[in-house]
């Protein structure tokens, strides 16, 4: 677990994976922490069963997804956060956050990922750290820029960012 000022960035491990398939209840307990019924938002809902593959094969792998929690004035999960994968050749890691609306414009993802940015770039396996917006996703890329990211690229319909 990673903890900030006001967050727990918890990894999401094998058994909460299974839990969370057939037992939110389960889930909440293994997290010890509220889960609101809108969660997983779509984009996380739809690349869940690509990590619980990842993490059925390989367990060393539940290191590169968390969920966030917020610890006060109760445990309660606010989004999730983590890297699009373990590094590559390049020793380059994507990272991908989200926040569920009720916990947005709080400081949450800028804390989460200046955290999460801290971590990756400390492993020896990993020299740099990137990450992709859609166009007109300010809010995401203002968080970008509060963390120390700078841009490095524009295609069709995303933004391009690196880690500085």
């Amino acid at each position: 677990m990673i903890s900030t000022a006001r967050l727990d960035l918890v990894p999401l491990s094998r058994e909460m994976m299974r839990a969370l398939d057939n037992d939110r209840a389960r889930f909440a307990e293994l997290l010890d922490a509220e889960v609101a019924a809108a969660w997983p938002q779509a984009d996380f809902a739809e690349v869940l069963p690509s990590i619980r593959e990842w993490v059925e094969r390989d367990r060393a792998l539940e290191i590169w997804t968390y969920v966030i929690v917020l610890r006060e004035p109760k445990r309660v999960l606010v989004g999730e956060i983590g890297y699009k994968g373990p590094p590559d050749s390049e020793a380059t890691v994507e990272i991908g956050y989200a926040l569920l609306p009720e916990a947005r414009r709080n400081g949450y993802a800028s804390e989460a990922v200046t955290a999460l940015v801290r971590w990756a770039l400390q492993r020896n396996d990993v020299l740099r750290v990137t990450a992709e917006t859609v166009i007109g996703n300010d809010a995401s890329e203002r968080v970008l820029q509060r963390t120390g990211f700078r841009l490095i690229g524009i295609r069709s319909d995303s933004r391009w960012w690196e880690h500085v």
